[in-house]
């Protein structure tokens, strides 16, 4: 199984696969934070996400957290969503809807390497840098995510969301 350790490496197999092979290619990525680091950027408040690359099939996106940043409960869309930690550490929390209200079903420390998946058939999750230092993870949605449902705490219900980047390489 030969490792992956670039971002191109990254894109070219998953440009060049059919759907059922993504798992086994999420499985071989290595890729050390140095690859990302001219890519990240930074919010004091909050997280950024930075898109790396987009076609009909896929997009890699690098989202930088700062410090005790965090994102709304969420769903991808029906999309496929793998997240590579690249440095740092996040807590993702998974939730199921009871009565129409997200009911916290798991928690669990995603660490720099580590891999993790999630689609809305498993739930709606929120991803949490409980930490006092930075993180960067990497993304892959398979395909493309251009809305979201996001719980809203104040109305107590799910409200669709625009997704949008913060950088785009062009």
């Amino acid at each position: 199984m030969e490792i992956i350790t670039t971002i191109t490496q990254l894109k070219d197999e998953l440009s060049d696969t059919i759907p059922s092979d993504r798992p086994g290619i999420m499985k071989k990525i290595q890729i050390p934070a140095s690859e990302f680091t001219e890519y990240e950027t930074w919010s004091e408040s909050s997280y950024t996400r930075n898109c790396l690359f987009r076609d009909e099939q896929f997009e890699l996106i690098l989202i930088c957290w700062s410090a005790k940043s965090k994102s709304p409960i969420h769903d991808h869309d029906q999309k496929d969503c793998w997240i590579y930690q690249v440095k740092g550490e996040l807590i993702e929390k998974r939730y199921e809807l009871e009565n129409e209200t997200p009911v916290l079903k798991q928690s669990f420390c995603i660490k720099t390497g580590e891999l993790t998946y999630m689609h809305d058939r498993m739930g709606y999750h929120e991803i949490i840098n409980d930490t006092n230092e930075s993180s960067c993870s990497l993304h892959i949605y398979a395909a493309p995510i251009d809305t979201c449902e996001v719980y809203c705490p104040e109305n107590k219900q799910f409200e669709t969301k625009e997704l949008s980047y913060d950088t785009e390489l062009v």
